[in-house]
């Protein structure tokens, strides 16, 4: 089943890098994101990046080049289409966590079907119910970041519920998998306890995690539309098998953004001030399954963020955007400690998620 750090960064890439890249419509995307971006605009003049012109960072319908508009739907389909996979002989396992059904039979001849209802990776709870023709074993994905976990299973059939713990029952310690054992009909609740967690990016600067969830700080943003910059007019003309002509009109949502943050960006951050907030503490309603926001990566929509202390700091600009940030020893706050707030990075299309770190002490 492979190496779990694949599937972790599998979902980093899903949950992180793929919905900051695209508008809450969908009509727009990014050729290319930046972690510190506090804006998306045309770059005049010289820029960061050696084989892309001055749209890089335009979200719009086709910036730069255009293999993006066509390749980007393909991420989380395939992301979905390979969540499950085989486990030996009588076994599934659920790879890439997400809500997800499957219908399959294993090479032994048991026919299994499976539903996962979540809100991950937004929530910590992951409910499966299942029917099977036969016993087999569900392998449960413990990412890497995951602390404690707690996994109960109930059976229709009549046996005792079981508990399990990660006292009790261990993952695979190659792939992550937590083999269950389960006879033909039940459900199973599967919980995941984490904790904030940073990561070094050189230069006493770091990036902020909770879970399969980037988070960087939150710099405001007003949205500009702006006319299409590759299709210029109207209508466009293509060219069918017989080399006839065809004329299509232009979609008025096909349209460019320019997007600049409204609050301060330059901001240097205490990591021992670091704090989680949540507003869905149960992770999927009894009622009704769970429900969250549609579009989910829209602006404030995901139901988490952290919230810091920092202040501004001197930081400059190069070649259009933030340059590296000044050496610890240079860092000086030039505005109050105050505190900031951090929030899921694929919902914040103007964002800076490397930042610098600063002690404040007793500073208020």
């Amino acid at each position: 089943m492979g190496d779990r750090q694949f599937a972790d960064h599998c979902e980093r890439a899903a949950f992180n890098a793929l919905p900051v890249m695209f508008t809450n419509d969908l009509w727009a995307h990014q050729y290319l994101v930046v972690p510190n971006q506090p804006y998306t605009y045309p770059l005049n003049g010289p820029n960061p990046f050696w084989n892309t012109g001055d749209q890089s960072v335009l979200y719009g319908t086709s910036p730069n080049y255009p293999c993006c508009t066509v390749n980007m739907p393909q991420g989380l389909p395939k992301f979905l289409s390979n969540s499950f996979v085989q486990a030996g002989n009588n076994g599934l396992g659920h790879a890439l966590l997400s809500p997800a059904r499957v219908n399959t039979t294993l090479p032994s001849g048991t026919q299994v079907a499976l539903s996962c209802n979540t809100t991950y990776p937004f929530g910590d709870i992951l409910r499966y119910t299942f029917t099977a023709s036969a016993p087999f074993t569900l392998n449960l994905r413990v990412p890497s970041w995951v602390t404690i976990y707690k996994v109960n299973v109930s059976s229709y059939s009549g046996s005792s519920p079981k508990t399990y713990d990660s006292s009790s029952l261990f993952p695979d310690p190659h792939t992550g998998m937590l083999p269950l054992s389960l006879l033909e009909t039940g459900t199973v609740e599967y919980k995941l306890h984490t904790s904030i967690r940073t990561e070094d990016r050189g230069n006493s600067t770091i990036s902020i995690y909770h879970g399969a969830l980037l988070y960087a700080l939150d710099v405001g943003y007003s949205d500009t539309i702006i006319s299409n910059s590759i299709y210029t007019s109207s209508t466009i003309y293509t060219f069918n098998s017989d080399n006839e002509t065809l004329l299509h009109s232009i979609p008025n949502q096909a349209h460019d953004h320019l997007i600049v943050n409204t609050k301060p960006w330059n901001i240097a951050i205490d990591p021992s001030t670091l704090f989680y907030h949540t507003r869905n503490t149960s992770s999927v309603d009894d009622s009704n399954g769970g429900t969250l926001p549609n579009p989910i990566w829209a602006y404030e929509a995901p139901p988490s963020y952290i919230t810091a202390q920092g202040c501004e700091i001197e930081w400059g600009i190069e070649k259009g955007l933030p340059a590296p940030p000044p050496l610890m020893g240079e860092r000086k706050c030039v505005g109050d400690v105050r505190e900031v707030v951090l929030r899921p990075y694929g919902s914040l299309k103007v964002h800076m998620a490397v930042l610098p770190t600063m002690s404040f002490g007793g500073e208020e």
